[in-house]
């Protein structure tokens, strides 16, 4: 069926009037699976059903969230910092409370007091950064597995070591509200309302629930007048490539939007922030990546027409999910079968009792470290 975009409205979660479980939610990684292969991204991130129960570890998933608690803890003490300053507030106990308030939220009470505890008060910033940040990786529950040799802690400390004397966000801190809102590890969550033209001339509208969560929102260094997202990537490699796929991706794109309907503001542009694990010896070269990238109105345009296209696979196969199309192209990802191969290379009748007799395992995007077995 062709349809055509028509309006959209865009509202924070908490103020929509319906009931919130009952709409189709989607993330950007289920998104993107749903282009992938529809029958994979609908099995896996509509049913959360794998091909077996995880059995090890997921060491790149494990070893990114690690760095994330680091450059999470490094943007919020430098907020603690040079909050007084840049924000030209003289009540610096609102600085402290703002603080407090968002490391017990990011990190839990606990590991907010240990990373405090850290802190040696003598020491110059640099240091007392580094001590407060890189206590966040080592409280993280991150250990060493002794059959991977690239992603150890030893390595993720070099790396967030690297990227904290790389980037310095004293004149470019996060977003504050003045009161507790503050821009690091925050949830998104906004209902979607897509009203819609089918080749029958009909008009029709769909809500649709969209999540995610921005690892930052700052200011940039042109003012308080201008805020941009900044994304954290940990990759093997970086290069042009790597940083060329931002110009169209999707991602960014969604939480500009989701945010400006969340805080009433204005957001255009991002900081995708990428850093290479293990650090290759020239680190300065191509071991930490900083791409900068701007969205015009034509460009969130795109991506509400691509979340109609998806949503409308979703909605026509998330009930029937083994008659889902098969995209096999993508059965040879990342230089391996996809685990689904078996489920798809059953005869249809049988394939039902193949989904029934998979293993669950819930996806959820605001889970800190969530398992992606399947991958």
């Amino acid at each position: 069926m062709t349809v055509s975009l028509r309006a959209v409205r865009v509202m924070p979660s908490q103020e929509y009037g319906g009931q919130l479980t009952a709409l189709p939610t989607f993330d950007n990684t289920k998104l993107v699976a749903i282009n992938t292969c529809p029958l994979w991204g609908i099995v896996r991130y509509t049913h959360h059903k794998v091909m077996n129960a995880p059995a090890g570890r997921s060491m790149a998933l494990e070893a990114g969230g690690a760095a994330h608690e680091v450059f999470a803890a490094h943007r919020l003490y430098t907020f603690r910092e040079f909050g007084p300053s840049f924000y030209e507030v003289t009540d610096t106990d609102s600085i402290e409370r703002a603080f407090v308030y968002n490391g017990e939220r990011i990190f839990g009470r606990q590991r907010f007091a240990e990373m405090l505890g850290a802190v040696d008060s003598r020491e110059d910033f640099r240091s007392r950064c580094q001590q407060f940040s890189l206590t966040a990786l080592f409280n993280s529950g991150f250990y060493d597995d002794p059959f991977d040799k690239k992603r150890t802690t030893t390595n993720i400390e070099e790396m967030c070591i690297a990227y904290m004397d790389k980037f310095d966000w004293s004149d470019q801190l996060p977003y504050w509200d003045g009161a507790l809102f503050l821009g690091i590890e925050q949830p998104v969550d906004v209902v979607v309302r897509l009203s819609y033209g089918d080749n029958d001339g009909n008009s029709k509208q769909i809500d649709i629930r969209f999540i995610g969560k921005a690892d930052g929102l700052h200011y940039t260094s042109t003012g308080r007048d201008t805020l941009r997202i900044h994304e954290n990537k940990t990759a093997s490699r970086l290069g042009d490539a790597w940083e060329m796929s931002w110009e169209t991706n999707h991602q960014p794109t969604g939480y500009m939007i989701a945010l400006t309907a969340i805080l009433s503001l204005p957001i255009s542009k991002a900081l995708m922030l990428g850093t290479a694990l293990p650090l290759p010896k020239s680190y300065s070269v191509n071991g930490i990546a900083r791409v900068v990238v701007n969205r015009e109105k034509w460009q969130f345009e795109e991506w509400f027409k691509w979340l109609l296209h998806t949503t409308m696979i979703h909605e026509e196969y998330k009930d029937d999910p083994t008659n889902a199309p098969q995209y096999t192209h993508s059965c040879n990802r990342y230089f391996r079968p996809c685990a689904y191969v078996p489920l798809c290379a059953t005869s249809p009748d049988e394939r039902p009792d193949f989904f029934a007799d998979m293993v669950e395992a819930e996806w959820n995007p605001l889970t800190p470290t969530q398992e992606m077995t399947d991958e």
